[in-house]
């Protein structure tokens, strides 16, 4: 959810809204992150914290790929780097929120920024 300058996920997760969707009416959206976009350190000093539990953790030559659970939600980090993660753990993530998209009821892009 939307609502003034704030991304509202679920009961407890709240976030500033990105630059890119400050100017979209408050609401119920979907919100998109690419796995790029959340990484176990943090890209900028204002990026926003996740943690979830690791369901999966791939190392890949110099890239990291981590699949988590929040809230009953799978979803993916992306990064470069070794980032060891193990099984069951919980991780504590970092997401640039000025590269996240929303989309309405229909899927349909209602803002965002690349």
């Amino acid at each position: 959810m939307k609502r003034g300058s704030e991304i509202v996920l679920g009961e407890r997760i709240r976030w500033r809204a990105g630059s890119g969707i400050r100017s979209i009416p408050d609401g119920e959206y979907t919100i998109g992150i690419r796995p790029h976009h959340i990484t176990p350190t943090s890209p900028r000093k204002d990026a926003e914290t996740i943690e979830g539990r690791v369901l999966v953790a791939e190392l890949s030559g110099s890239e990291s790929v981590i699949h988590f659970d929040m809230n009953g939600r799978t979803w993916v980090s992306q990064s470069h780097g070794i980032h060891p993660f193990q099984v069951g753990q919980t991780a504590r993530l970092y997401v640039d929120v000025d590269h996240s998209f929303f989309f309405g009821a229909d899927q349909a892009l209602i803002g965002g920024s690349a």
